[in-house]
């Protein structure tokens, strides 16, 4: 529990300024998802660090894998 509770992060994104008294639609039916899905860029962009994040894990637990840890970069790129 203490180091799940060490890395614990609120509010990353600022939400004090949105109302909770009620849905921004009112009626699910007129939901357009379409501006809520990621973009071909951003889905692209996701495959490429989940491919070095599954690499890391894999040179990590996987001997035979070990010489091939330099050519997978340290860290995924991201604005945090």
């Amino acid at each position: 529990m203490h180091w799940i509770a060490q890395y614990i992060t609120f509010d990353r994104v600022p939400s004090n300024h949105l109302d909770d008294s009620k849905p921004i639609v009112p009626n699910i039916m007129d939901f357009e998802n379409v501006n809520y899905l990621l973009s071909k860029d951003e889905l692209e962009m996701q495959r490429k660090d989940y491919i070095i994040l599954v690499a890391s894990v894999l040179t990590d637990y996987f001997p035979v894998l070990q010489p091939l840890r330099d050519a997978i970069p340290a860290h995924i790129l991201h604005r945090y």
